[in-house]
């Protein structure tokens, strides 16, 4: 039997249950979902104004607002106000139209993120055989999970992938 710890914030509990100790941060990611009176282009804008917002224009006309922050939690992904009024406030700074926009949803959800803000964490837990971690993808997991299957399926399968071996669990648990 072979199992891949790939469940987020809850890696490291089951980790633990094999006696290994991953270091990694439960964090909340937050977003703000808006619409907008005219169609932005579809070009993502990054600013460091403020607090720092990332704007990304969906294909649907809606607009996703967010930034990277280490708000570290205990498996507590209920949205904030703080948020919601900081990111407002930077992405109408960085782009003054979005003061007409319209909130249509505030996402949160649980996240890990490496303790040092390093790469992913994919490939075999070092002292098992049968025991293989996909783990600290940040914001981008939903994103490379077709990527990081095929991966992680090869590195299963051919027992070895030259794409996992930057990202090898050895170099951060022994």
């Amino acid at each position: 039997d072979i199992f891949v710890l790939a469940a987020g914030p809850w890696t490291g509990k089951l980790a633990a249950e094999l006696g290994r100790k991953i270091p990694t941060r439960v964090i909340r990611d937050q977003c703000l979902v808006v619409e907008v009176p005219h169609r932005f282009a579809p070009y993502r804008v990054s600013s460091s104004q403020g607090c720092g917002v990332a704007i990304v224009p969906k294909v649907d006309g809606k607009v996703i607002l967010g930034r990277l922050e280490l708000d570290v939690v205990d498996f507590d992904d209920r949205p904030t106000e703080e948020f919601r009024l900081s990111v407002m406030e930077a992405g109408v700074k960085t782009v003054p139209v979005l003061e007409e926009a319209r909130l249509i949803e505030h996402r949160a959800a649980l996240g890990t993120w490496h303790p040092t803000g390093g790469e992913p964490m994919l490939g075999r837990l070092p002292g098992w055989d049968n025991v293989y971690v996909a783990l600290w993808l940040g914001a981008f997991g939903i994103q490379w999970s077709p990527a990081v299957g095929r991966i992680m399926a090869d590195l299963i399968v051919n027992g070895r992938s030259a794409e996992a071996e930057p990202f090898n669990p050895a170099q951060y648990l022994n």
